[in-house]
């Protein structure tokens, strides 16, 4: 399961204080592909850093030296959610799913007061509570319709677990707005080359 590898990555680093993807696959009997992708979203979330870079024995680029960002701060989080969650969605039904989904976004929405003017103050509003939340909004006009980007994912712990997530994301950005919201790129690479969700916002 990818959360029990990322949680044995961590371990991992605990003891060691720092590894190589490398070393994780050879220690964890995964490959250096999977390796780093974990290691990707445990540096989104803010549990790893690059530390430094060592030269391979053979041909190639130096490989990246991972560590622990402040094992001090780390939480337990990510497993409170995934119990929760699978509690919550017990019910096999499509119709109770998204029910649990609306009502999560809901939830969180219901924490910000609402600003009920015109919809480009409400754009505005709703980018101050998702930035709030921790997404690292920002939103866009366009010609049909505006987008908002989130170019953090509080999620990335659980995502690979949870995709229903996205749903929920989707569902809180309508509740912040009061229009439709649609996923349309997950995790989208930008220009930069940063990586990005965005979501379109139209008419009822």
């Amino acid at each position: 399961m990818p959360l029990q590898t990322r949680q044995r990555i961590v371990h991992i680093l605990e003891q060691r204080e720092t590894a190589s993807a490398r070393e994780l696959s050879r220690l964890l009997k995964v490959t250096p592909s999977n390796i780093r992708h974990h290691i990707s979203v445990l540096i989104e979330q803010g549990s790893v850093k690059i530390v430094g870079y060592k030269e391979n024995l053979s041909r190639g680029r130096p490989s990246a030296v991972y560590s622990l960002v402040q094992p001090t701060l780390r939480d337990n989080l990510d497993t409170l959610s995934r119990v929760l969650l699978q509690r919550l969605q017990e019910d096999p039904s499509p119709s109770s799913q998204e029910d649990v989904l609306r009502w999560l976004a809901q939830r969180m929405a219901d924490i910000f007061p609402k600003i009920v003017h015109n919809p480009t103050q409400r754009l505005y509003s709703a980018i101050q509570t998702l930035n709030q939340l921790n997404y690292h909004a920002k939103w866009e006009a366009h010609a049909d319709s505006p987008r908002i980007m989130f170019g953090h994912c509080p999620y990335a712990a659980i995502l690979d677990d949870h995709p229903e997530m996205c749903q929920v994301d989707a569902y809180l950005v309508e509740c912040l707005t009061g229009d439709p919201s649609k996923l349309i790129a997950k995790r989208a690479l930008t220009l930069d080359g940063h990586r990005q969700c965005v979501f379109r916002i139209s008419k009822k």
